[in-house]
């Protein structure tokens, strides 16, 4: 198996532990939408970067009390709606 049989587009720093969903890059723009845990257990982070490292947006996805919340995915519209 080669390892380097992909080519890097970036390497980014982020400042806390994430999960790279399937769905994360935007097939026609340079972005990326990562999650991550926010310490409660019904609580995910969900965050917008642009490739190149800057963070766009996040915002803090909640469940409501003692439902767990995991974002397992997410789609991107064609028409930016």
């Amino acid at each position: 198996m080669d390892l380097n049989a992909f080519s890097s587009l970036a390497n980014i720093h982020l400042p806390y532990p994430c999960r790279i969903l399937r769905s994360a890059c935007c097939p026609d723009k340079d972005l990326l939408v990562l999650t991550s845990s926010s310490g409660g257990l019904n609580q995910d982070r969900l965050s917008l970067w642009k490739i190149q490292g800057s963070k766009i947006w996040d915002i803090l996805v909640a469940g409501a009390e003692g439902i767990e919340l995991n974002i397992i995915d997410v789609a991107w519209s064609p028409d930016g709606a």
